[in-house]
């Protein structure tokens, strides 16, 4: 990830390491902790510990994604929200006229 941001910064530009927008973070956060509880549930598997944090960090996850798919998809944040102006059939016709 450090090499990924260095590389972002300096080839292509971006006026910083973190730019990505808050779409990109929303659905990156389920991603860690799914991966740390992938990571704990083994170590649960080999010495029986740590179900109270596997249920903690299952609900989490859930809950990461249900929240980022609200901020994307409502009004609340208006720099999380895509476009939603699509092209018409007709100016896409009319154009290749």
């Amino acid at each position: 990830m450090i090499l990924g941001g260095r590389w972002a910064y300096d080839v292509l530009g971006w006026g910083g390491y973190w730019g990505w927008d808050p779409v990109e973070n929303a659905a990156f956060m389920p991603w860690l902790t799914a991966t740390a509880f992938l990571h704990s549930v083994m170590i649960q598997e080999k010495r029986g510990m740590l179900k109270r944090w596997n249920m903690v960090l299952i609900i989490l996850t859930y809950s990461l994604v249900i929240f980022g798919t609200f901020l994307t998809r409502s009004a609340c944040c208006p720099r999380c929200t895509p476009s939603r102006k699509a092209p018409s059939a007709r100016s896409s016709l009319s154009s290749s006229a």
